[in-house]
């Protein structure tokens, strides 16, 4: 098999979840002692942009990731572009013959284009484990996605493997129906607590 390689540009959200307390508490108390530490007002609209333009910064260096999928005798090779404190991993290897199914997301009203792919590994007992792609399909970040996404319909085809979409991921695993309910209870409560209002009950 002649080898191909699609270079990717990826966006990983939950480390911006890890990063957000930090950075709340870190502006919260800035902001209570801003006074002490400026001479006038224009100081301090500089420091607060700088402190914005900063924060931003971080946001995206800790969510932004690039990596190079190359596709070699059967088997997908996965090396990321280190970068401090991230991706100091030696390089990811997933064989065609360990994945199980792979999700294919292609938004309907945005760009977005994800991809997860399920795979066993034969050396942690044959647990199920997972790579997630997020990206998006711009001139920013458009990189290699949509020709992987093409790359790996074929592949489908071929190894005959399962595709699967986000929706029905949900729907397996349940969580359609439990959102519904939620809506469902949320809907209801407000609706009860609307005519109790109106009858002056509450």
């Amino acid at each position: 098999m002649t080898q191909m390689r699609f270079d990717i540009k990826s966006i990983q959200p939950y480390r911006g979840l890890i990063l957000f307390p930090f950075v709340t508490f870190g502006l919260l108390l800035i902001s209570l002692e801003i006074n002490k530490w400026v001479p006038n007002a224009a100081f301090t609209v500089i420091l607060i942009l700088s402190l914005l333009a900063l924060t931003f910064g971080l946001f995206y260096y800790f969510i932004y990731s690039q990596f190079s999928i190359i596709v070699d005798n059967e088997k997908f090779k996965i090396e990321w572009i280190r970068k401090l404190p991230f991706n100091f991993v030696k390089t990811e290897t997933i064989h065609f013959k360990d994945i199980k199914k792979i999700r294919i997301d292609r938004q309907l009203n945005s760009n977005q284009r994800s991809v997860k792919i399920y795979f066993d590994t034969p050396t942690t007992n044959n647990q199920t484990n997972s790579f997630y792609i997020n990206s998006y399909d711009n001139k920013f970040f458009r990189g290699d996605i949509l020709n992987l996404i093409d790359y790996l319909d074929d592949l489908c085809k071929e190894k005959s493997i399962r595709v699967t979409t986000h929706w029905e991921e949900w729907n397996e695993k349940g969580y359609t129906k439990l959102v519904t309910r939620i809506i469902i209870i949320g809907l209801s409560t407000m609706a009860i607590y609307l005519i109790l209002k109106t009858a002056n009950i509450i």
